[in-house]
């Protein structure tokens, strides 16, 4: 099984000339046949040639290490009716493929969100949207969400590191934040099988990298900042831009930012100062970071690891809740998914009792077994930088009477950096 599923069943086809006009795309030069015909009808979009339904454009992207106009040959046997890629694509689409129409951009990942988004009828407006960001916590965050958004809409969407989800239909995620045509297409089919939201993971590869253009969510999330792929990004600094170009008007209505961390209230200040989105900053730890919603009165359970809070906001409200899953991290990650779901629009009570229940996320504090009288309790976690690793070890501790044993690893081909660090 694989995202390939995940296509809507009906569509109105695009013609590849009003396309062109969309993106201002231009016939590749010197093309067989005069170019690209404008009434050729497209139905769809893909970014990978093994993903290619009959009918759809294939985007041929400019590769870290190969161009995707090589696979140009895989994807027209496939059933792809023209390709759009940039002009050292178009020579080597031309000489594979000479009959297929080919249209040019400069820059084709800038374009092929908007594209699809245009292909797929702009599907996120007919969505109440989440997007979250942040080093950690974004697949717990987007959980509580999707729990949230689906007690209050009957349905929800979840496309983030684990799964792809549309309705009873999940396949396993081949990123955090999919490739633009796919989560376009995922957000078509949402669409076209009546679930009325959508919660969705985004990374900073995928911001910088343009797989959220063409959606604008009504609410972006922010977690935290930490110590992760600055094989990527370089600097701390750097790694923030990317972060707070989700928080723009051209990809959110308005922002929901933890001001925990130095980082997250610097991008708070930022967006306030940019004026162009409102801002609600959430903080879940003590201490005097202005804040407009903040927790009280966390209290953990010995027996069954969920953890109470007071959520205070604007106006005197106070909203009781239950964190479902251990430790302080996790109230801060309810407590920001709250807000964010108020903010779409869902009453607080229905947040709330809704959150309480969101306990079964996979790979995120998740039970594996329980403690009984002959075995201690076994956790899941996805603690990948050091700073997510003291704040599991700070969750667990309180919950474990016994000995706590730790068995950890560390991804390949990532910032090496860190792993001294998890020792």
């Amino acid at each position: 099984e694989s995202a390939a599923q995940l296509r809507p069943r009906r569509g109105t086809p695009t013609a590849l000339g009003e396309l062109a006009a969309h993106a201002a795309l231009r016939p590749a030069s010197e093309a067989d046949g005069g170019g690209a015909p404008d009434d050729l009808a497209v139905i769809g979009v893909s970014v990978d040639s093994s993903d290619v339904a009959p009918g759809e454009l294939f985007t041929a992207l400019p590769g870290f290490t190969r161009h995707g106009a090589e696979f140009a040959p895989e994807a027209v046997a496939a059933g792809a009716v023209a390709v759009m890629t940039d002009e050292a694509g178009a020579r080597m689409v031309r000489a594979s493929c000479p009959r297929t129409p080919v249209l040019v951009a400069d820059d084709p990942r800038a374009v092929v969100g908007p594209l699809s988004a245009e292909v797929y009828g702009h599907p996120c407006t007919r969505l109440t949207t989440a997007a979250v960001t942040g080093t950690n916590g974004k697949t717990t965050t987007s959980y509580f969400v999707d729990a949230i958004l689906a007690a209050h809409l009957g349905g929800c969407m979840v496309a983030g590191t684990v799964e792809l989800r549309v309705g009873g239909m999940s396949v396993e995620s081949p990123r955090t934040t999919v490739e633009a045509p796919v989560l376009q297409r995922m957000m078509a089919l949402a669409v076209e099988e009546g679930v009325g939201a959508a919660s969705l993971e985004a990374s900073s590869h995928a911001i910088v990298l343009h797989r959220l253009d063409g959606t604008v969510v009504n609410v972006a999330g922010f977690t935290n900042l930490q110590r992760d792929h600055l094989d990527f990004h370089h600097t701390m600094e750097e790694y923030l831009d990317a972060k707070a170009g989700l928080f723009t008007p051209e990809h959110a209505r308005r922002a929901v930012i933890c001001v925990d961390d130095s980082w997250g209230a610097a991008l708070a200040e930022r967006v306030a100062q940019a004026g162009e989105l409102p801002v609600d900053r959430v903080r879940a730890y003590e201490g005097d970071t202005p804040a407009d919603w903040w927790v009280a009165d966390a209290a953990v359970s010995l027996t069954d690891s969920a953890t109470t809070f007071t959520l205070h906001g604007p106006d005197g409200v106070e909203i009781a809740a239950s964190c479902p899953l251990p430790g302080l991290v996790n109230v801060q990650n309810a407590a920001l998914a709250l807000v964010m779901a108020i903010r779409a629009g869902v009453p607080a009570d229905v947040a709330a009792q809704a959150l309480a229940t969101a306990h079964n996320i996979p790979g995120r504090m998740q039970r594996i077994s329980q403690r009984d009288g002959t075995r201690g309790l076994t956790i899941v976690d996805f603690a990948h930088t050091p700073d997510a690793m003291e704040l599991a070890l700070a969750a667990v501790r309180p919950i474990t009477p016994g000995r706590l044993i730790v068995v950890f690893g560390s991804d390949g081909d990532r910032d090496q950096g860190r792993r001294p660090m998890l020792g």
